[in-house]
């Protein structure tokens, strides 16, 4: 059942991080907004993480 929730945000994040990677060449700025991302990223993933495990 949680597969129809998690498989949206990992496709949602997997886009995010794409366009990210790529506004990335266009700009060095866009670095730390990169950082930012994969901080959240990680957070989220060890959530999903615990989220799975409790069921």
């Amino acid at each position: 059942m949680y597969y129809a929730v998690t498989l949206p945000i990992v496709v949602l994040l997997s886009i995010g991080f794409g366009f990210l990677m790529a506004k990335q060449f266009e700009s060095i700025g866009t670095g730390k907004v990169l950082a930012a991302f994969g901080f959240c990223f990680l957070v989220m993933l060890v959530l999903l993480i615990k989220f799975i495990i409790n069921l």
